[in-house]
């Protein structure tokens, strides 16, 4: 079962947590209803007694002071896994190698351009030929990255929801962090009216490898 936990943490015995009544009742309420999903899609016991043995918010998260969101690209705002996978297969083939299913290629998607590459073709230790396979990659990667890849529904209303802070507090800065290459970042965010929301889209190579 797929999801997302924004701030959970695990209750340990005796610990007292000090939070607004009102502002525990609405977190906890949503929190004990995703765990007892989970409890059920993991063949635990259900009810109200294991999910807050299990789980309970420390504290609200105090919205009004945040003032930075920094998010994802792939997999976060976009769905760009079509477009990933057939670029993945058109260099394998350009190697003389045999297309990867759907599954198994975006299996490997995550962990930027170069291990993704490097997993397709099964991990080789010769690193020239995981150079060459991914130029050829990126090369065919620019020239379709738009071919299939979209926003994910409701994105760009949740983005312009987020912006402004309540109650006149002016509006929070927004970025971009991904290790994605930066140029086809940037490109695939102004095509598909994303850049206007974004101060920065930090891309892969501009700050670390990874995430």
């Amino acid at each position: 079962m797929e999801g997302k936990f924004v701030f959970c943490a695990r209750r340990e015995a005796g610990t007292r947590m000090a939070r607004p009544a009102s502002a525990r009742r609405a977190v906890r309420g949503e929190t004990f209803r995703m765990a007892e999903a989970y409890a059920k899609a993991d063949g635990k016991p259900s009810g109200t007694g294991y999910t807050r043995d299990m789980i309970s918010v420390l504290r609200a998260l105090p919205v009004q002071q945040i003032r930075l969101l920094v998010f994802d690209l792939d997999g976060t705002l976009i769905d760009s896994r079509k477009d990933l996978v057939n670029s993945v297969n058109a260099m394998l083939v350009e190697f003389g190698r045999q297309a990867l299913p759907e599954e198994i290629i975006a299996s490997y998607i995550g962990d930027g351009a170069g291990m993704l590459v490097r997993r397709a073709l099964g991990d080789p230790h010769n690193e020239a030929l995981v150079e060459d396979a991914l130029e050829h990659f990126l090369t065919w990667y620019r020239a379709h990255k738009l071919d299939h890849t979209h926003v994910y529904a409701g994105v760009l209303e949740a983005l312009a929801a987020l912006r402004p802070i309540a109650d006149g507090g002016g509006e929070r800065s927004m970025a971009v962090l991904t290790n994605k290459p930066v140029g086809p970042s940037v490109a695939i965010c102004e095509a598909l009216e994303l850049s206007p929301y974004f101060f920065q889209i930090y891309g892969g190579g501009e700050l670390w490898a990874g995430e």
